[in-house]
């Protein structure tokens, strides 16, 4: 540790923190004082990165400054600074490129029925497949396919197909479907609650309060966006709190007094424990953790040039046919997190992540904000594709909006696939959703 150092006394930290924090809130602030903008990404990604990089930053400097030296410390704010910059001057540069793309008269008709029970049979077959998966004694995550434990995202563009019929046809609004979809979103959803997921919150959260009206072209009620979003943050706060006492003598699923082990979790966390603790103890700050990878990456120059990006190709070939495939993200140079010990003289704790923004660091190096860039103007090119009317590019929109969680608390890699489902898999219910044109009589 360097004891000796104490991050509280930085002036280029806590000023590049408070550029940080200000860009973030004026985000927000803009977002929810023009509902229009409460569909857009920067609003969900200023949320995201408040609570990463401002909120954990302030713990760190605060409380765990002895963790880090002060170099690093700097170089982890600025570098996080740099990247929200880009991503939303990516934004910017998408959204003033033109007007939006598409025509209502262009959209392709579809057999809104047909939508809704396809959507329904997805939401089953991830339920299903994530029950039986997770309903096992022990996991072989390591010889498991991903396409098995990965399926349940389908679960995801299943219920952004209902609500899309939901906004579509009235009739969809009504009990006799609204109380079907519900009941069948919780019991699919039922391991990820009862284990207390986060990441699962998220996702689900933007499908119910995004896609009615961006399919609907109306503008959103900013109880209904700003509320998701306090209520997902909340959620998923409370899950990372609980899940010690929660996992207390094994795992919890089906077949164990679930109800009792959650009485008696939650009896146990306090309110400061959910909002507060996390944030001092080394063992649980993201913000700590993307520090300490940036200082160690920037430190040793150890760089994987975009090479772990490459092995995102190879994830589709199942782990049966190449027992050896690399894992996700692998690149093909030394692995900066294991040098960390060496630079900062503590280790990642199990599971941990060090956030999207060092992740994209350790590919590119300072060339990373470039890559921020290039996503903040990817996801305004899906939305003028979005507000020209065309329901394909707005579910793809919400897909990659999903899929954003994992990207900047993970990175690429952990977001690739998720995103790839999220896209891909509407798409081809929507093609096959597709009516079929009316046949018009020749005149005779």
């Amino acid at each position: 540790m360097f004891s000796d150092v104490n991050g509280a006394d930085s002036v280029v930290f806590w000023a590049t923190l408070a550029l940080t924090c200000a860009l973030c809130l004026a985000t927000l602030w803009r977002a929810v004082q023009m509902p229009e903008r409460l569909t857009e990404a920067p609003l969900f990604i200023g949320a995201m990165w408040l609570y990463f990089y401002g909120f954990m930053a302030v713990g760190v400097a605060l409380h765990l400054a002895s963790y880090i030296p002060n170099w690093a410390l700097e170089l982890g704010q600025a570098l996080a600074l740099a990247c929200l910059v880009a991503t939303l001057v990516g934004w910017r540069s998408g959204r003033k490129r033109g007007q939006p793309v598409g025509r209502s008269s262009l959209i392709p008709r579809y057999d809104v029925r047909r939508m809704w029970w396809i959507g329904i049979g997805l939401i089953i077959v991830g339920g299903i497949s994530h029950w039986l998966f997770l309903g096992e004694g022990e996991v072989d995550w390591e010889g498991t396919s991903a396409y098995w434990y990965m399926l349940f995202h389908v679960i995801y563009p299943g219920v952004a197909l209902c609500m899309t019929a939901w906004a579509s046809e009235a009739r969809y609004r009504k009990l006799a479907y609204a109380l079907p979809l519900a009941a069948t979103g919780v019991l699919a959803l039922y391991p990820n609650l009862v284990g207390a997921r986060r990441g699962p919150v998220f996702p689900a959260v933007i499908v119910l309060v995004l896609v009615p009206p961006l399919v609907a072209r109306t503008i959103p009620k900013r109880s209904r966006i700003v509320g998701g979003i306090v209520v997902a943050g909340c959620v998923m706060l409370l899950f990372l709190a609980v899940r010690p006492w929660l996992y207390e003598g094994g795992r919890v699923f089906r077949g164990e007094d679930v109800a009792a082990r959650w009485s008696g979790a939650l009896g146990r966390v306090t309110a400061e424990e959910i909002f507060v603790n996390r944030v001092l103890q080394e063992g649980d700050n993201e913000f700590l953790y993307h520090c300490g990878m940036v200082g160690t990456i920037a430190e040793r120059e150890s760089y994987q040039y975009g090479t772990g990006y490459l092995s995102l190709f190879t994830h589709w070939i199942p782990r049966q046919w190449w027992s050896g495939k690399p894992a996700l993200g692998q690149g093909i140079f030394p692995d900066a997190a294991s040098q960390i010990p060496f630079v900062m003289g503590w280790s990642l704790s199990g599971g941990a992540s060090a956030g999207g923004v060092a992740e994209v660091f350790n590919q590119f190096g300072f060339a990373s904000p470039l890559l921020w860039f290039a996503f903040g103007y990817a996801m305004a090119a899906l939305y003028r594709r979005t507000k020209g009317g065309d329901v394909r590019w707005g579910l793809a929109y919400v897909g990659v909006l999903c899929a954003s969680h994992w990207l900047v608390s993970q990175g690429v890699a952990a977001a690739f696939v998720p995103a790839c489902i999220y896209v891909v898999v509407p798409l081809i219910a929507l093609r096959i959703a597709r009516a079929q044109p009316q046949r018009v009589p020749r005149k005779t």
